[in-house]
């Protein structure tokens, strides 16, 4: 529901350009938005002091306005950028009203002028609302240095942004387009990943028919003094082993409380996740979007499973690519291959998860009914494997899934499950790990 606003009283006048919350800017101080967005339009310093002394924002906007001023040469051409610059130091440097901002979450914010059609919505609600526009603008780049410390990124000399070992297409692209967002902020980021990794062998073709461009790879043994970003996973058994400084993790799983910092929030895929957080101050281009929605195909069963759901959905629409689901899914879609070496299928198809103080091992097979011949070897191969190693079978032309416990068959869906997460949550509320 949009939050509108006028003015700088009430609940909401925070939001505001007369409110009363002053900042430094270059050294010199700002009683409003308003005193320092009217300074900003001329270069006559008398002029400038004039309106940063002024009494009130009423009475700065009224100098700023008055048209016997010359204006900057390219005022018309900046103005939207001071006035961003003006509203990120005025939350920056207010942490009360920064909480409160945040705390609007996604909503639409609009400047409900009156006469004001520009910077407002105007009487009609028809105007460009440019103001509310930045206010909101201000809040997704406020949101993400609070989230990720923009600042502390930008000192350290280099990051490194990692999947999990068994690369899947959310991984590998999630970490090739975080490397990027990060680089137009300012920070030295690297696509990398760690030399023992191995394809999933369901995406290994669709990763390297669409993305071309190589990422760094990292000896095991030399990443111990190295800075990473985990994508896709936040256990660090699934990447780097806890051998370096692990600044935070994004994902779309459940949080193992192994890292620190870790944002996830259960999307269709992390990268859609990553679209959501950054979409309002980094401009995707048509090849990212393609690589944002095959990461949400990828790991949706082409948009066919219960992961994906309204909200992403929304966004996938919102992405608006020419590639059609379908035919992706008859190119790419792959069964497991049980004519390769049966440990090369177990670790191409293996993941640890952390959940609730349980370690899981998860292995997961893309079947037809007619390759259950093959279930008993898998099964024998961890039968007397210590830990909990569980085995998800699922089965495409009955659409099935079933659960396994070392041999045991302690789960059945009526439908195509591949969440690891919801998985394990069903089997520790049913107490089958020891």
């Amino acid at each position: 529901m949009p939050i509108y606003f006028y003015k700088e009283f009430g609940p909401l006048g925070y939001l505001a350009n007369y409110s009363n919350h002053g900042f430094y800017k270059d050294g010199v101080y700002y009683q409003t938005v308003e005193h320092f967005y009217q300074s900003q339009k001329f270069l006559d310093e008398n002029l400038r002091k004039k309106i940063i002394d002024a009494k009130t924002p009423k009475e700065a906007s009224n100098i700023g306005r008055d048209r016997n001023n010359k204006l900057r040469d390219n005022w018309k051409e900046i103005k939207q950028g001071i006035m961003l610059e003006g509203v990120l130091e005025k939350f920056r440097q207010n942490s009360d009203i920064l909480s409160k901002l945040l705390d609007t979450g996604d909503e639409e914010i609009i400047e409900n002028t009156v006469d004001e059609y520009y910077w407002g919505c105007g009487k009609t609600k028809t105007g460009e609302n440019n103001f509310g526009k930045i206010v909101v603008k201000a809040r997704e780049i406020l949101r993400i240095e609070k989230l990720f410390d923009l600042e502390y990124l930008k000192s350290l000399d280099s990051i490194y942004i990692i999947g999990h070992n068994n690369i899947d297409v959310d991984s590998y692209f999630s970490s090739y387009i975080l490397s990027k967002i990060l680089i137009s902020l300012g920070v030295n980021a690297h696509f990398a990943i760690i030399d023992n990794y191995i394809y999933s062998l369901d995406d290994k073709d669709l990763i390297e028919d669409y993305l071309k461009e190589k990422p760094i790879i990292l000896n095991k043994n030399e990443i111990k003094d190295k800075n990473f970003i985990l994508v896709d996973h936040n256990d660090t058994l699934q990447s780097i082993n806890n051998n370096a400084n692990i600044i935070c993790a994004i994902d779309h799983h459940i949080d193992s409380k192994k890292v620190k910092k870790c944002y996830s929030v259960e999307y269709a895929s992390t990268l859609l996740y990553i679209y959501k957080i950054f979409k309002q101050i980094y401009k995707f281009n048509d090849y990212e979007k393609n690589l944002i929605a095959l990461s949400v195909m990828a790991d949706s069963e082409y948009l066919t499973s219960t992961r994906f759901k309204e909200k992403d959905k929304l966004l996938f629409d919102e992405l608006n690519t020419n590639l059609d689901s379908g035919e992706i899914r008859k190119k790419y879609f792959k069964t497991t291959d049980f004519t390769l070496d049966i440990d090369h299928n177990i670790m191409a198809n293996y993941k640890v998860y952390n959940i609730e103080n349980y370690n899981v091992h998860r292995i997961i097979l893309k079947a037809y009914e007619k390759d259950k011949n093959n279930l008993d070897l898998f099964l024998s191969k961890i039968k007397h494997n210590r830990g909990n190693w569980i085995l998800i079978w699922n089965e495409y032309d009955t659409n099935k899934t079933l659960i396994y416990y070392k041999t045991k068959l302690v789960k059945e869906y009526d439908y195509i499950l591949t969440s690891s997460v919801i998985i394990i949550k069903d089997l520790i509320k049913n107490k089958i790990f020891k």
